[in-house]
């Protein structure tokens, strides 16, 4: 029997490109099926142009919106993120620094703007922080995903060494997190890292990907007990997370951080922790 008016079930949205996020999507959709959810999180695709409709295009979708009982919020694909920190109501305090918001909750009558690629990031980062025997940690990369994590690096009190191809990015990304005299910037090689005492690796950039160019260290540039955190998810085994393990480093994936961000995003959107126990089944469905 067709739903009726009075019969609609509350809803998210993806809203933007869904062909970027459309693995999140999957998970969404995926966790409210075993949680025997009464809602539905939908693909939005909003046509993308010039600055000024991008604007107007996302505007006019957040007042539309924001009269719909059933709406609960939505994701942000690029290139809405930093328009969609300009049009909500309210940041959290992530968001407020960073001037991108990649999911939007509604809290009453106002809308709360947050980056769940922040949450993403921490969640399965936090449990291996206590194990590591420095504060210091080697960020490679300066661009979009690369400056959300060195704010939360910078957050969680450790010491950056950012390093990049283009040394000015990553010179400006440790002015822009006020961290002149605890961070330092370095050229994309091997010798500016001789006495680095590094306890954790980040890759931020696409290097070690399929189709890219391999990964330019090695983990033998950390200490005893260090971890190597890789953003890439294709492949879901990097070469650099297989070669860690191999010589007895923790190591953390790209699909580790995906899922972390699905997760705050589902409990934020629908209110209900997501049903983490199926994570093995996601891995499956998503990078066979």
């Amino acid at each position: 029997m067709a739903r009726t008016r009075k019969q609609r079930q509350p809803y998210a949205e993806l809203v933007g490109d869904p062909d970027k996020a459309r693995s999140s999507a999957l998970i969404q959709s995926y966790w409210l099926h075993k949680a025997g959810h009464d809602a539905e999180y939908r693909r939005l695709r909003l046509p993308i142009g010039a600055l000024v409709d991008c604007t107007a295009n996302l505007k006019d979708y957040l007042s539309a919106r924001r009269d719909d009982p059933y709406w609960r919020g939505c994701a942000v694909t690029s290139p809405l993120k930093e328009i969609a920190a300009a049009l909500v109501d309210r940041r959290d305090p992530v968001a407020a620094r960073l001037g991108t918001v990649d999911l939007i909750v509604r809290d009453g009558s106002m809308l709360v703007g947050s980056n769940s690629a922040a949450a993403g990031f921490t969640a399965p980062l936090l449990p291996h922080l206590p194990a590591l025997r420095s504060r210091r940690a080697l960020l490679v990369g300066a661009g979009c995903h690369a400056r959300t994590i060195a704010h939360v690096l910078n957050d969680l009190g450790l010491k950056l060494i950012i390093c990049n191809r283009r040394l000015e990015s990553a010179e400006r990304l440790i002015a822009e997190i006020g961290g002149k005299d605890r961070h330092t910037a370095v050229p994309l090689d091997r010798e500016s890292l001789k006495d680095g005492d590094i306890a954790l690796v980040v890759n931020a950039t696409p290097l070690g990907g399929i189709g890219m160019l391999r990964f330019p260290f090695d983990p033998d540039i950390l200490i005893a007990g260090g971890l190597v955190y890789d953003l890439i998810s294709d492949p879901n085994e990097s070469l650099l997370l297989l070669r860690a393990r191999r010589r007895g480093f923790a190591t953390i994936s790209g699909f580790e951080m995906l899922i972390g961000q699905a997760a705050a995003t589902f409990e934020a959107l629908f209110g209900i922790p997501a049903p983490r126990k199926f994570d093995d089944v996601l891995r499956m469905l998503i990078m066979p």
